[in-house]
């Protein structure tokens, strides 16, 4: 059965990316040519501005993704390409940047100031990544996600409480086991953390709130 939910969990993931890219449908090509040459060339964004968003390989995009807000790019032509970024980031395991650079970035473009359908499409498609992470007992990718959506500025605790419900417990006993060592010096584990101790606390407190630390003593048959 649980091959099945996973199938079912990743036609959504299609489905939530898909809304995405209608959403920012009405984004303009624009002319990408701002960037520090040691980051991105001018043939990459060439690149990037001459090809069709959904053709844009995950090769052509990571330079930009990595350092846009940063060293390279605006927030007008992040708007374009940001449907391809997360589709990318979404699907391919081993691409770097991380979701975790990437919700960086989109706090730095302000985005909580775009309009309502984009930010929606991107907070649905938030919620489906973790839905997947739950599928497949994948705490790794969890804690990655969640890192990700405080960085993006935004409030966590409803992804938290997600990891409570029952389908849920193997995935959150894995994310805390990537975080336990670090817990224990009152820290979080992913090294994204280090610079954002604010963002941290509310999931520090949720690890060791009683409900969290019940369903952990449970799992391992201490209680």
């Amino acid at each position: 059965m649980r091959w099945m939910r996973s199938v079912c969990v990743a036609s959504i993931l299609d489905e939530a990316i898909e809304r995405l890219y209608r959403a920012f449908s009405n984004e303009p090509r624009p002319a990408i040519n701002e960037a520090c040459p040691c980051c991105v060339t001018q043939r990459e964004l060439q690149i990037l501005a001459s090809t069709k968003l959904r053709e844009i390989t995950a090769e052509q995009l990571a330079g930009y993704a990595s350092s846009v807000t940063l060293t390279a790019g605006s927030e007008e032509d992040f708007r374009y390409l940001l449907p391809r970024i997360l589709d990318v980031s979404m699907h391919d395991e081993d691409w770097w940047p991380d979701h975790e650079v990437i919700c960086s970035n989109l706090a730095r473009a302000n985005w909580f100031s775009w309009p309502g359908q984009l930010k929606d499409s991107i907070i649905g498609l938030f919620s489906v990544a973790l839905e997947v992470a739950i599928s497949g007992d994948d705490g790794w990718k969890a804690d990655e996600l969640i890192c990700g959506f405080a960085l993006a500025g935004l409030e966590v605790g409803r992804f938290l409480r997600r990891l409570e419900a029952e389908d849920a417990a193997k995935t959150l006993v894995k994310f805390y086991e990537r975080n336990s060592q670090s817990l224990m010096k009152g820290k979080l584990g992913n090294a994204f953390w280090r610079d954002h101790k604010a963002e941290a606390r509310p999931v520090i407190e949720w690890f060791v709130s009683p409900h969290v630390v019940s369903i952990i003593n449970v799992y391992y048959g201490l209680e």
